[in-house]
């Protein structure tokens, strides 16, 4: 992991890596009567459900197997908070921060949860068709895998984040690892009189 000692999550020139331009939410359809009909698209995969997860204290804690395997790992559903599901503890806060005022800093102690998940995809796929993975919102920021090969980074917890993924996916089998830190510089400006909590919160599709 030793690309980790860049440490995005406190640059604040990075607040992403390889993330596709921000849009308006959009969904395609592949023949006109079903959108028409706003029925489900044939052209999204669903990935919510149950994901393998491990949370560590904070990312350099993370061993040297990931994102190849997930070791002791235990289900959790996505979308959620990992804090609603057994997992670290939910912060109020009214005024104050809920860590240390040092920014862009955050604290060494920055719960880190790994997510682990695989499908399934058809043995044709047209050579110039784009198959984007989106997650629509994920708190706070996270590092993205696909096959075990690094992806992007990204961090805004509140707004949806899209990566190419067409080059990475093969037929059959593929796998998404996602690695989400607690905190990270933006959360000096995501702090409000509300409850602290963490994860892939949000759908993720693709």
């Amino acid at each position: 992991m030793n690309f980790l000692y860049t440490k995005f999550w406190q640059t604040q020139e990075v607040t992403s890596l390889n993330r596709l331009p921000s849009h308006s939410p959009l969904h395609s359809w592949r023949d006109e009567q079903p959108a028409l009909g706003n029925g489900e698209s044939t052209s999204e995969l669903s990935l919510d459900g149950t994901w393998q997860f491990r949370l560590f204290d904070n990312p350099l804690m993370v061993p040297d197997s990931w994102p190849t395997e997930l070791i002791d790992s235990s289900d959790i559903q996505v979308p959620g908070n990992w804090q609603t599901q057994g997992f670290d503890k939910p912060i109020y806060t009214n005024v104050k921060f809920p860590f240390p005022v040092d920014p862009p800093r955050v604290p060494e102690a920055n719960p880190t949860g790994c997510y682990l998940t695989s499908f399934d995809l058809p043995g044709h796929r047209p050579p110039d068709e784009q198959t984007r993975i989106c997650f629509d919102g994920v708190d706070s920021a996270f590092y993205l895998w696909c096959n075990n090969q690094f992806v992007g980074y990204s961090q805004d917890s509140r707004l949806a984040a899209e990566f190419d993924l067409s080059t990475y996916l093969q037929s059959g089998e593929n796998t998404i690892a996602v690695m989400v830190l607690r905190l990270c510089d933006g959360s000096y400006l995501e702090d409000q009189d509300m409850w602290n909590l963490s994860g892939i919160f949000r759908s993720v599709r693709l």
